[in-house]
C-alpha cells in the first residue's frame, strides 16, 4: 500500500516535485455502512454515557422512595438496571466486532509514511499541533509534528486514507494542479502548475519511493 511508502514533496523550476503517500480516490459522500464505522467510537460512548444516565436515575429515584418501594417493585428496579447494563454491553460489542469486521483494515491498525515537502528548493515545514492532543489532523489520520502520515485506528475503506484525504484533515489540499498546506509559522502557502520557481515555470511532482505516480496525486 502506497501509504507506507516514504513520500516527498518538492517545488522546482521544470521540477517542483511533490511527493505523495497514498493510492485511493476520495468518496464525496459517505455510505451508512462506511458512517457508521467511523463513527462506531462516538456510538459506543454516547451509548455508554446514556446507560450511566438512566443508571444514576434510576438509583436516585429508588433512593428518594426507597421506604415506599415493596420487594417485588425492587426487584423490578433491579431487573431494569440489569437490563440498561446488559444493552449496553451489548451495543458496545456489536459495533466494535461490526467495525473491525467490514473494515478494510481487518481491525485497529497503526500505519505510518513519511513524507517532506518541498517548494523551489526550500523544505516546507508543516503547522504544529498545540497543548496535550500532540496531533493535526483527524483521530485515525494525522500527524505529530514529525513529518510522518499516522493512519491509527479502524479504516473502513481505503479510500478514506488517500493522500487527499490526508491533507484535508490538515487542513490543506492537493492535486495534479495545485497544493495548499498551512505552514509552521502560521502563514498558508499554495503553489500551482505554472508558478514561477526562480524565473523558471513550475510543476507539481510526487514521487513514492523515488518514482512518479501516474495516477492522481489526491487519490
Amino acid at each position: 500500500m502506497v501509504l507506507l511508502a516514504s513520500v516527498s514533496f518538492a517545488h522546482v523550476g521544470e521540477e517542483v516535485e511533490e511527493h505523495d503517500t497514498a493510492d485511493e480516490m476520495p468518496a464525496e459522500d459517505c455510505p451508512a455502512e462506511s458512517c457508521f464505522i467511523e463513527n462506531s467510537l462516538s456510538y459506543n460512548i454516547l451509548a455508554a454515557e446514556t446507560g450511566l444516565g438512566v443508571l444514576v436515575v434510576i438509583s436516585l429515584l429508588s433512593i428518594a422512595f426507597r421506604k415506599n418501594l415493596k420487594v417485588r417493585q425492587k426487584k423490578c428496579i433491579f431487573a431494569a438496571m440489569c437490563s440498561v447494563i446488559i444493552a449496553v454491553t451489548g451495543f458496545i460489542v456489536f459495533t466494535t466486532i461490526y467495525s473491525n469486521y467490514f473494515s478494510a483494515s481487518g481491525g485497529p491498525v497503526h500505519w505510518h509514511a513519511d513524507y517532506e515537502i518541498w517548494v523551489c528548493g526550500e523544505r516546507m515545514h508543516l503547522e504544529e499541533s498545540e497543548g496535550l492532543e500532540n496531533k493535526v489532523g483527524t483521530p485515525v489520520f494525522h500527524h505529530h509534528n514529525d513529518d510522518r502520515i499516522h493512519v491509527e485506528g479502524v479504516v473502513y475503506e481505503l479510500e478514506d486514507i488517500a493522500l487527499g484525504k490526508f491533507f484535508e484533515a490538515i487542513g490543506g489540499h492537493i492535486d495534479n494542479e495545485m497544493m495548499r498546506i498551512n505552514l509552521i509559522n502560521g502563514s498558508v502557502k499554495e503553489v500551482r502548475n505554472g508558478d514561477l520557481c526562480d524565473g523558471t515555470p513550475g510543476i507539481l511532482r510526487m514521487f513514492v519511493n523515488g518514482n512518479q505516480p501516474k495516477d492522481r496525486y489526491d487519490a
